[in-house]
């Protein structure tokens, strides 16, 4: 690694952690914008990805009502830093995990557009998310890996955590 660099980096935990322990990991070190690597069926081990360090800013119109956790709140008037502060708690990561699943779920042109093999015209799929929404509300945020910008000095000493599997790296 080059100490001048930055690299998208790719951590693999030895176990699945729970959302708050791998939160508390990552924040012991300067990551840039990382990503949680969110659990979504223990038989698959399909990942989702949820950034708790996002900009809230330009967005699609959307029903407040129906997706109330879509942006990481339900107070629409609170401010960005109040945001990404109650993301970091898992009960409210959790609650938008679920309003972002629900309202993919409703996203058919989209959905076919990504995976015409699993959503066809008649939005035949939609269970694929609604599997994923049931099973985060009944075992709440666990994390296999995180994805993160970071320096070799940060990658260096993320490595030593016990918990870390592997590290993959590509320079960013």
């Amino acid at each position: 690694l080059d100490d001048h660099r930055l690299y998208l980096a790719y951590v693999s935990f030895n176990r699945v952690m729970d959302y708050d322990d791998a939160r508390k990991m990552a924040d012991q070190y300067e990551l840039i914008s990382p990503w949680m690597g969110i659990v979504t069926d223990r038989d698959f081990n399909e990942v989702i990805g949820l950034n708790s360090s996002y900009e809230t800013g330009v967005m699609l119109p959307f029903d407040q009502k129906k997706y109330p956790f879509l942006l990481g709140s339900d107070d629409f008037e609170l401010t960005q830093e109040v945001d990404l502060d109650r993301l970091e708690q898992e009960k409210y990561a959790r609650k938008h995990m679920i309003s972002m699943l629900s309202y993919m779920k409703q996203q058919k042109i989209f959905c076919r557009m990504m995976d015409p093999l699993l959503f066809d015209k008649n939005g035949a799929g939609s269970d694929y998310f609604q599997s994923k929404i049931d099973y985060i509300s009944k075992h709440g945020l666990t994390v296999y890996g995180i994805a993160v910008i970071a320096d070799k000095a940060a990658l260096l000493s993320i490595d030593k955590e016990e918990n870390v599997f592997s590290i993959a790296t590509e320079i960013y």
